[in-house]
């Protein structure tokens, strides 16, 4: 497996854990009607990752919809096999065999359930991507790009690795954070202060999903139950005990995924509360045993300046209503969401 694919693989084996999906489970920002696991194949026991759910509305999807600029898609419900929510699919670790033999019964209990579509969001592994390609009556939707960091030795390897302009404004920013009394906290699954902190931490994502147009993407329950895993823990810049910026991320092995982000607008301005952030996260796992930073869907450009490398996601659909108008809005959305994007990564 090359170094690329390995990279994906390790980051899809943290939406594997059963701790991960069991919490996912239990929220309820997506209006979950039914789930089920799928066996892998081949005398394999039930993957913990390979859920299909059958889902009447996903604010995520909701949320790609108005990046298409489509209308309102589906009129019932959709089977998922995974979660949006997830930043990468579980299925990426997978090998071929097993893929296909997941999205065949995903597809026949999708049909069970009558269901309008399987969806099958984050694909990144390139041979699992061709054979998504190659299915019969499935579109291949590039949805979203992902950035993800090698985290180096010490936070002067990373700095060194930016432009020069890059450089600078990282230094910059960061500096001038710490002279407004800025601060970066950590608060693991298990601390008092916690839930406090998500209350205000689930504000800062709605005001930032306002400021991009759309949809709020979390609520304060589904945040504080994902953030109550024992492999999470919420990251935040604050300045007198006010949370300026924060993100929920989640550790697994050699990968660490910044999940979810909130930033205040004025926080962003004045303090540079994010790069902030961002620049104590780094350095907080400099020379540790986190090899990969996941920094999420999104925002590419700011990620790119700051050395994170884009990669592509893939999503494919089959459609199983007799509808025509579904696959004609999906086409013109995916060629939308394509031009904003861009070139392929």
């Amino acid at each position: 497996m090359s170094a690329g694919a390995q990279l994906v693989t390790d980051c899809g084996a943290l939406f594997n854990q059963r701790q991960w999906q069991n919490a996912w489970s239990a929220t309820s920002i997506e209006s979950c009607l039914a789930e089920t696991s799928l066996p892998v194949g081949n005398g394999h026991a039930v993957a913990d990752g390979q859920r299909l759910r059958l889902i009447s509305d996903s604010p995520f999807w909701t949320g790609y919809e108005a990046d298409g600029d489509a209308p309102a898609i589906w009129s019932g419900n959709v089977a998922y096999l995974g979660t949006l929510y997830a930043s990468t699919s579980p299925l990426n670790t997978l090998t071929i065999e097993q893929f296909t033999h997941v999205v065949a019964a995903a597809l026949e209990q999708t049909r069970t359930w009558q269901a309008q579509a399987l969806v099958i969001p984050g694909l990144e592994r390139p041979d699992l991507v061709q054979v998504a390609r190659a299915a019969q009556n499935a579109l291949l939707m590039r949805l979203d790009v992902i950035s993800r960091l090698q985290v180096p030795a010490s936070i002067e390897d990373y700095l060194a690795g930016l432009s020069k302009s890059g450089r600078s404004g990282m230094r910059r920013e960061h500096r001038r954070a710490q002279e407004a009394g800025v601060t970066f906290h950590r608060y693991r699954h298990d601390e008092e202060q916690l839930e406090a902190k998500i209350h205000r931490f689930a504000d800062l994502t709605t005001q930032s999903a306002t400021r991009h147009g759309i949809p709020a993407l979390y609520d304060t329950a589904s945040l504080l139950t994902m953030a109550r895993t024992p492999m999470a823990a919420l990251l935040t810049a604050e300045s007198g005990g006010e949370v300026l910026a924060g993100t929920l991320a989640f550790v697994h092995d050699n990968v660490m995924v910044l999940w979810a982000a909130g930033v205040e607008q004025h926080g962003m301005e004045e303090h540079h509360a994010y790069t902030f952030l961002l620049h104590e996260t780094i350095q907080s796992i400099c020379g540790s045993a986190i090899t990969v930073l996941d920094f999420g869907r999104g925002n590419v450009t700011f990620k790119q300046r700051r050395g994170f490398t884009a990669t592509d996601q893939w999503t494919p659909v089959f459609v199983t209503a007799e509808d025509p108008r579904i696959e004609s809005e999906l086409v013109k959305m995916d060629t939308t969401i394509a031009q904003m994007l861009g070139q392929p990564a």
